[in-house]
């Protein structure tokens, strides 16, 4: 059993990292062994992002208006049920939603390959976005996560814009060419 003290640090650290967050996402932990776990959390740490396991009762007060107050934090009154989520899950504390996701994606669906469990999908629970103060559902999460990178993307918008004028440049230069014979 916890003592308060140690209950009151849970409290303080769990405000700290979500004053300092973009956003919050749970994670279904059960059945994942503890190497991969800590191989997880350093991919995180990389990433901006923390895992830490929490009870629901403290992270509760700390998502409340009473617990980020109390413990000098922002004021959130964030209203998550926390009770729905039936499984032991850890709490990701992400300074980018986009690179958070990514990051759990990844390494949830490297998991299911080594056949740790059937899906990692249902890995994700839920989460919560601190910028725009709404929640986001398992499936926003997952579509989020398998989104390739920002860099990535960008070079896909750029070369679908470029083909046809590199298209219409190989034809003008074939033109020239026959023309000039």
């Amino acid at each position: 059993m916890k003592t308060k003290q140690k209950k009151e640090q849970e409290l303080k650290k769990a405000t700290d990292l979500m004053s300092e967050s973009e956003a919050i996402i749970f994670v279904d932990i059960s059945k994942i062994p503890t190497h991969f776990l800590n191989a997880f959390r350093r991919e995180l740490k990389k990433n901006l992002s923390e895992l830490v396991v929490i009870k629901k009762r403290i992270l509760k007060w700390g998502l409340s208006s009473e617990g980020g107050s109390s413990s000098g934090g922002k004021s959130k009154n964030i209203n998550l049920d926390l009770n729905s989520l039936k499984t032991s899950f850890g709490t990701i504390f992400t300074k980018n939603l986009e690179l958070g996701a990514q990051t759990i994606y990844k390494f949830l669906k490297n998991l299911e390959k080594e056949k740790i469990f059937e899906s990692a999908n249902e890995k994700f629970l839920v989460g919560y976005d601190l910028i725009k103060q709404k929640e986001v559902n398992s499936k926003e999460l997952i579509t989020i996560g398998s989104l390739p990178p920002r860099e990535v993307v960008l070079g896909q918008v750029l070369s679908g814009i470029l083909s046809p004028i590199r298209g219409l440049m190989y034809i003008l230069n074939e033109k020239a060419k026959r023309s000039g014979n």
